[in-house]
């Protein structure tokens, strides 16, 4: 199986959050992985630089999801109202367009631009 896109990960991070519960980084990547049928060789996959690819989606999506103040949290996570309220509109995806409509992560794309020029 090919590896779950970034957009796929966040919206199984809401649903895991949804009931309010509060995870460790280390405690919800199994949960993560549990949703999708990976296999040891989707596991093992590894950046250039011999990290973990899925853990390094991971971290972009934690990321992404704090930024748009869908998620809060540092080294323990929890869902925040914006992250519920997205979740009740059902949406399929939740990928870079959608997360622009909300200030916080248009600001954080506009500090990320600017420290790249």
């Amino acid at each position: 199986m090919a590896l779950p896109t970034h957009e796929d990960l966040m919206l199984l991070l809401l649903r895991l959050l949804a009931d309010g519960a509060t995870f460790s980084y280390a405690a919800l990547c199994p949960r993560l992985y549990s949703g999708f049928s990976l296999t040891d060789p989707d596991l093992s996959r590894a950046t250039s630089d011999g990290r973990s690819l899925l853990k390094n989606k991971l971290e972009w999506v934690k990321g992404d999801s704090v930024q748009a103040g869908l998620v809060e949290g540092l080294g323990r996570f929890s869902i925040t109202p914006l992250g519920i309220e997205v979740l009740a509109t059902n949406q399929a995806r939740i990928d870079r367009t959608y997360r622009k409509r909300f200030p916080r992560f248009r600001d954080y794309l506009a500090r990320r631009k600017k420290r790249a020029t």
